[in-house]
């Protein structure tokens, strides 16, 4: 019935046409219907939200929407057309109206309203699709948290090519864990990196345990909370562990600390093992998370978080590296497959030695995430790569590869935390023609400086 009404609606001619698709729209919402959401949606669909928040893709959004469903089933949000105007000939459609939205933060409940703009286009098959939407928000009542201002606006300046390009002047990288330390912290099986450039301030992974991270910080004398953004580079729980306990610890001291989490589209996938149990890490936290103010930002492609830091989202596989497991599965509509990590993400901030590369396991392989950040951030060699490569079980051959392509790349500097793999480290040392200064093995604390070059702590000099 409610397929025969989406279509009837969606399929009529102009005004009546969209403002029934709205009202679908509407009812999808309700019924929390994220899949309905999607069909509703072209595929470049891009919003931009109440508080200027932006994501692209349909898909990308109908996940937002089933991770608001799974995590607030209060939530509510009503989009009320005032006006629809229609070009006929060409098949677009403009509608402006008001919106309104009941959300849960914490234990509060939390409301909104405002204004919104969307831009329909009729589809070959003759449905009405949203190519774009804009909100504003105009009141919102409930916990700090719960209503966030949008974040200044930065200059930039205009680059070659028509895009934007500024190289960081000032790139500080502070490893928060791995398997390894020098005196200060504690070692575990997992990652988290502190990114500084330009006086902004990132965390890459939030570790295994959930209070490592913020134990380290501590002992190394470093804040954490003033952070707004997090990373999360890919769904296992050695990356995901601290989330919860960093963003409400934090929080005491700072409402906005991690309220943010930047993720490739695909991370909240179930990721099942032979006994049909999920073992996505990042799952069970979501519900958690999003209570405490928290939002999720989901990235299908690679987009810049801040004037030349870059979060590439899900790293194309254009060679044939295997750095995962192969012991999960994923639903597709062809059955069970082989979970790839498909969401592995990574950071890449531009500088004028060249782009400086932090991955947290380096699933997608770690010649694909170069190649990829070469090829959207820009032509540029690769100055440092730092994080974890998941080179541990490689072959001798396939280390050859690898120290081939990073060496072809320009590489200078590099620091292997976590599943790079100790032996690993040494054997891309030699092959890549590094030193022992300039390839070392992560330990707690250890950090790479724009200019001077790694500082490998005491364990590892």
């Amino acid at each position: 019935m409610i397929t025969a009404l989406l279509l009837a609606g969606a399929l009529a001619s102009g005004d009546e046409g969209v403002r029934a698709a709205r009202e679908e729209f509407n009812a999808a919402i309700a019924r929390r219907d994220a899949v309905a959401i999607g069909r509703l949606l072209a595929p470049g669909y891009h919003i931009v939200t109440g508080r200027s928040d932006q994501s692209h893709g349909a898909r990308v959004e109908a996940e937002r929407w089933a991770a608001r469903f799974a995590s607030d089933p209060a939530v509510a949000y009503r989009r009320s057309p005032r006006e629809v105007r229609v070009n006929e000939a060409w098949g677009l459609a403009e509608e402006t109206g008001d919106w309104t939205g009941s959300f849960t933060s914490g234990s509060s409940r939390g409301r909104a309203a405002g204004v919104y703009a969307a831009k329909w286009q009729r589809a070959l098959d003759g449905r009405w699709l949203i190519q774009s939407e804009v909100f504003t928000t105009m009141s919102c009542e409930g916990p700090a948290a719960a209503c966030p201002p949008p974040d200044p606006i930065e200059e930039v300046k205009a680059g070659s090519a028509g895009r934007l390009a500024h190289p960081a002047q000032k790139l500080k990288i502070t490893v928060l864990s791995t398997m390894l330390t020098s005196g200060q912290g504690v070692g575990e099986w997992g990652f988290a990196a502190l990114v500084e450039a330009d006086g902004k301030r990132w965390l890459i992974d939030t570790g295994a345990r959930a209070e490592t991270v913020l134990r380290n910080a501590t002992e190394l004398g470093i804040e954490l909370s003033d952070i707004t953004d997090v990373v999360l580079t890919h769904n296992h729980a050695d990356h995901t562990g601290g989330l919860l306990t960093l963003r409400r610890e934090l929080a005491v001291r700072n409402p906005k600390a991690l309220s943010r989490a930047h993720v490739g589209a695909g991370i909240f996938e179930p990721r099942l093992q032979p006994d049909g149990k999920d073992a996505n890490g990042l799952r069970p936290l979501v519900a958690a998370y999003e209570a405490s103010g928290g939002v999720f930002v989901v990235h299908d492609g690679a987009e810049e978080l801040s004037p030349g830091v870059w979060f590439t989202g899900p790293v194309p596989r254009v060679h044939s590296e295997r750095n995962w497991s192969g012991s999960l599965k994923v639903r597709t509509g062809g059955g069970l497959a082989e979970d790839t990590v498909a969401e592995d993400s990574a950071i890449v901030i531009e500088t004028g030695q060249g782009l400086v590369i932090v991955t947290g396991c380096g699933h997608a392989g770690i010649v694909n995430i170069v190649d990829h950040a070469r090829k959207t951030v820009g032509g540029a060699s690769v100055h440092a790569v730092i994080g974890g490569l998941h080179l541990f079980p490689a072959s001798d051959e396939q280390l050859a590869w690898t120290a081939a392509r990073l060496r072809e790349a320009g590489l200078v500097h590099l620091l292997g935390a976590h599943c790079t793999g100790i032996e690993a480290v040494f054997r891309l040392r030699d092959l890549a023609n590094l030193s022992r200064r300039t390839a070392v093995v992560a330990a707690v604390g250890a950090s790479f400086t724009l200019g001077p070059g790694i500082d490998p702590l005491a364990l590892a000099r």
